[in-house]
């Protein structure tokens, strides 16, 4: 019997598949579920806002007949008015037509009128607001290439829904418990003395220690993969985009900076995410190893562990450093600042220098005794 074959069998004994598949569904559920139920939210929260936007203009005439304007502003005034309520009618009928290209012609077309509006009602230049600026150049990047509008931080559109997960899975406290669910096996081993029978089979520590660590790195990778795929299909077959979904495009724009005029598409997000994910995956892989063999008792294992990668996750991903891989712990701000192909480069070698490092101390502490 090799290892290998000897690792898969443990794997199904232990029930570790199925714990597998468990987890591996009730993601998929609860983060679809939940972006289900806020997407339904946003559509109707975005119909409101419009129509208390519209609201705002109502009974404009009694309100110019209490204020001192001038009879020619008072005229310019309504004038605007009259532009500005067919735009924001319109907004909320291509809502519920689902006319994406009438949608966004709308909401570009009412900006300027409510900037110039609201200059003249308060006798002083007025401006976007933040929101209303960032919305503003994310319409204008949709429309230049000709895509759907979604809303930017919650959809069901399959690409803009993939990002999401991204998000989500780059999130300092997430990857972690992630990976910590399919590390264990090794730290199970431990406590349970199991790990003396698995020696056996192998002719050496540092044998068992590459072929476990393999398993179980692949595991985490399987998982990643499965649960990108299946939330993919999950948006397309049965997600509710705002107005149309599209399948697999990798130029969709999924987000956008309107201070540092920056777009997001998903390709860059695949290219940019993925490698330092599964740099960071194995770099997280061998500091828990390392915990496992150094401490006695599993909660000061499990402790050192998450103190290691979330603290020090944190704590690192907001050092803009070129060649900073912990930066992809703050993703939207990474993305932005669009990290070259050099940065990306360094910060993956320094991922890998980090994890063989750790490596080799695993491997000493290993030789030392822990396991005899």
């Amino acid at each position: 019997m090799t290892q290998w074959h000897f690792e898969w069998l443990k794997m199904r004994r232990n029930n570790w598949l199925k714990v597998f598949i468990v987890v591996l569904a009730v993601s998929l559920t609860v983060t679809f579920g939940l972006t289900y139920q806020q997407v339904s939210h946003v559509r109707e929260q975005t119909k409101e806002e419009i129509a208390k936007e519209k609201a705002s203009y109502d009974n404009l005439e009694d309100t110019l007949e209490t204020m001192p304007f001038t009879a020619t502003e008072k005229t310019q005034l309504l004038a605007m008015r009259d532009q500005v309520m067919p735009l924001l009618e319109q907004q909320l009928t291509s809502i519920d037509q689902g006319n994406n290209a009438d949608f966004m012609s709308a909401k570009l077309a009412y900006y300027p009128l409510k900037t110039d509006f609201w200059s003249l009602f308060n006798q002083q230049p007025a401006g976007l607001m933040g929101k209303e600026n960032e919305e503003s150049y994310y319409i204008t990047a949709l429309q230049t290439a000709e895509q759907p509008y979604e809303d930017q931080t919650v959809s069901l559109n399959p690409m803009n829904y993939l990002y999401s997960i991204v998000r989500l899975v780059t999130k300092s406290y997430v990857l972690p418990a992630i990976l910590i669910l399919f590390y264990a096996v090794f730290l199970l081993e431990k406590e349970t003395g199991t790990i003396h029978f698995a020696l056996i089979f192998s002719p050496s520590k540092k044998r068992y220690l590459a072929v476990n660590m393999a398993v179980t790195f692949c595991l985490v990778l399987l998982f990643l993969l499965v649960f990108l795929a299946g939330s993919y299909c999950l948006a397309h077959y049965f997600g509710l985009p705002f107005f149309v979904s599209q399948g697999w495009q990798l130029d969709r724009v999924v987000d956008s900076s309107y201070l540092l005029q920056t777009n997001v598409t998903f390709k860059t997000v695949l290219i940019t995410t993925l490698p330092l994910l599964l740099g960071l995956a194995l770099l997280y892989q061998q500091l828990f190893y390392l915990c496992t063999l150094l401490f006695s008792k599993m909660i000061f294992e499990v402790l050192a562990y998450l103190l290691l990668t979330i603290g020090g996750g944190f704590g690192l991903s907001y050092l803009t450093v070129v060649g900073n891989p912990f930066r992809l712990l703050q993703l939207k701000s990474f993305l932005y600042n669009e990290p070259t192909l050099v940065d990306l480069g360094l910060s993956l070698s320094l991922l890998l220098l980090l994890s063989a490092i750790i490596h080799r101390f695993v491997q000493k502490a290993l030789a030392r005794g822990v396991v005899s």
